[in-house]
This record gives C-alpha cells, sequence and structure tokens, in this order.
C-alpha cells in the first residue's frame, strides 16, 4: 500500500509540475469570451519576389554562418514577415539553390518556422527558437519573460505600418486617432458621426496578445477596448481582411492590419486603406515617420542566450546589405540601405 501511495503521489508531483511549467509558457492568444478553443492554422500565400530571390542569392548578399546546420540559428517568425524570413534563409544557404526550389529543404538550410506571434514568442522562451522575426512582445509576453528569468533583446530590423481599412464601398477614406480611439472603446457606433453613411460600424479584433491587437492596445493609449460580438472577431489577419471584403453588410466594416501583409501577402482589391490626419501609409511617410503608426519590427533574442552564429546574423541585418535585404522583403528599411 505504500509503495502504491508513493507512486500515487510520485504522478501527481510530475503532473503539479508539467502543469506549473505549462502556466509559464506563453497561450497562443487570450480567446474572446464566447470562444471554446484557438485551432492552429498555416496558409501558403503564394507570393514570389523576384527581385529579393535574386539578391538573397547573390554573393552581394551571401553570409556564410559556419558548422552543421545543427549550429546555425533557428528562426522563427510571426506570418507578416515570413518573405523576410526566406529572404535571410537564402542569404545564409551555403550552397545556392534556385528560385523554383525556394521552399524545398535544401542542406545546410537552418531550421525555420513561421505562425503566430504568440508562437513564436512561445519558441522562443522554450529553446525551440534562437530568434524570432516579431513587433514588439505584449504586456503578457514581458511578463512570461521575466516570470522565467530572461529578458528579450530587440534588434531593430524595420518598419511597417499599421494600418486601418474599410471596405471600397465605404465612403470614409479619412479618420484621426480620436475617432479610432472612440470607436474602439465603443463611444462612435455610427459611421455618420466620422463622415460616413447611417449605419452601424462593424469594429473588427483579433485576439489578445496577437501582434496586431498589441499595437491596436498601444493606439488606445490605455483606453480600454470594447469586447467585440463574436462575429466581429476575427483569429488571424487574413480573416479579418476577407471579413472587411466580404461579410454581410461588409461596407459598414472597420478592420486593421499591417501594410505589408495588406498590400503583399493578402491582396485584396475590395479593401481600402485610410488615412490619418490627412497622412497616408506610403513608403516614404512611413521612414520619415510623419504617419502616426508607424511601428517598428525586430529580430528578438533572449539576452544572454545569443551564440557566436546568432549574434553574426544580427550584426548582418543590422548591415547595408542586410537593411536592402528588409527593403527588397517590401517592408522600409530601419536605416535606409546604401
Amino acid at each position: 500500500m505504500k509503495k502504491f501511495l508513493s507512486m500515487v503521489f510520485l504522478i501527481a508531483a510530475v503532473f503539479a509540475e508539467l502543469t506549473r511549467q505549462e502556466h509559464q509558457m506563453p497561450g497562443i492568444y487570450e480567446p474572446h469570451p464566447n470562444q471554446e478553443s484557438y485551432f492552429h492554422f498555416y496558409l501558403d500565400y503564394g507570393y514570389h519576389n523576384e527581385s529579393l530571390y535574386a539578391y538573397a542569392s547573390s554573393s552581394n548578399a551571401f553570409l556564410h554562418i559556419a558548422g552543421n546546420p545543427n549550429e546555425k540559428p533557428a528562426l522563427y517568425c510571426a506570418l507578416a514577415f515570413d518573405g523576410l524570413m526566406e529572404g535571410v534563409i537564402r542569404a545564409t544557404l551555403d550552397d545556392r539553390v534556385s528560385s523554383n526550389a525556394w521552399r524545398e529543404v535544401a542542406e545546410g538550410r537552418p531550421k525555420a518556422d513561421s505562425g503566430t506571434s504568440p508562437e513564436a514568442y512561445s519558441a522562443l522562451l522554450s529553446g525551440n527558437a534562437d530568434i524570432i522575426f516579431c513587433f514588439e512582445p505584449s504586456d503578457a509576453q514581458l511578463r512570461q519573460a521575466r516570470e522565467l528569468g530572461v529578458s528579450y533583446k530587440l534588434t531593430p530590423l524595420g518598419k511597417d505600418a499599421f494600418v486601418f481599412f474599410v471596405n471600397k464601398q465605404n465612403p470614409v477614406r479619412n479618420l484621426s486617432s480620436k475617432q479610432i480611439q472612440d470607436i474602439y472603446s465603443g463611444k462612435t457606433t455610427n459611421w455618420r458621426l466620422v463622415g460616413g453613411r447611417d449605419a452601424a460600424i462593424h469594429a473588427f479584433q483579433r485576439p489578445k496578445n496577437s501582434g496586431s491587437q498589441t499595437i491596436l492596445e498601444k493606439v488606445m493609449n490605455g483606453i480600454p477596448l470594447i469586447t467585440p460580438p463574436t462575429e466581429y472577431y476575427h483569429v488571424s489577419m487574413r480573416d479579418i481582411i476577407e471579413a472587411a471584403a466580404n461579410y454581410r453588410n461588409a461596407e459598414n466594416a472597420l478592420g486593421y492590419s499591417f501594410l505589408y501583409y495588406a498590400s503583399e501577402m493578402v491582396r485584396n482589391e475590395q479593401i481600402k486603406l485610410l488615412s490619418f490626419d490627412g497622412i497616408a501609409p506610403t513608403r516614404e511617410n512611413i521612414q520619415n515617420e510623419t504617419y502616426p503608426f508607424t511601428e517598428t519590427f525586430y529580430a528578438i533574442t533572449i539576452e544572454g542566450r545569443e551564440t557566436e552564429n546568432t549574434k553574426k546574423l544580427l550584426q548582418w541585418l543590422s548591415s547595408a546589405e542586410g537593411q536592402k535585404l528588409v527593403e527588397l522583403s517590401g517592408y522600409t528599411s530601419y536605416k535606409p540601405a546604401e
């Protein structure tokens, strides 16, 4: 009996420790109150950037990272940076491969994956990734790092515009930061109050701790977000774009994403990007940061955990060659490429 009880206590202790460790790691998303669970998804966007591929395969962009594949930095990116990560992989391949073989596994290719921002941060914190390409961490992701006794190191890579969009049938072309705050706090609920038709605003949102939702909270500047109805809640950025394009009464929808994702990865001609305070989200306005919602994205590592190869790649990404790769990927470089 004693032996049996000892075994029971041992099993209980193991499960308790596993549960404790599981709670230390970031959840995928904080779900909507009426959403039972989140499902993993992966989408092949099918975009093809010949200029990026050609440059990344050239000797000008080539960065040799010594050692076998296991010694190369493991990469993970939010889906919005999938093209950039593939450019980085191409530039660090020991053997040149053709553009047609872009997604094929080549000898010497470092381990890499893409998914949601929370998945990227989870991979970094758990040690399954050495470098992630993401926007800044959310408060929850910062807290999780502190609880694990580690801190993030953010190496700026480039800039992108956080954009709001409407269906192209919506006459509204411009909003202000104050109007966005009023809409997403529930204070303004009709398009007529911001220069549109007399119709209810369907203000879409994404899950808490996703990259775009973290930036929306930043735009709100401490003003609480209204909890959206389930039908206005969308897991992926692709979903929120397609909902604004095709949802019933889609002309009343308001959504948000990042310029690269909306214009390069999911090219939907049924949506229209909005200007803010009369300033459009153009490359020039992003570079000089006159567009009010200009956001920096980073190569993120765990402070003190970087290997020599990781440091080498981070230095190269900040160089003129690495910054040109960022620009050819479709983003605005953090430092203008020479």
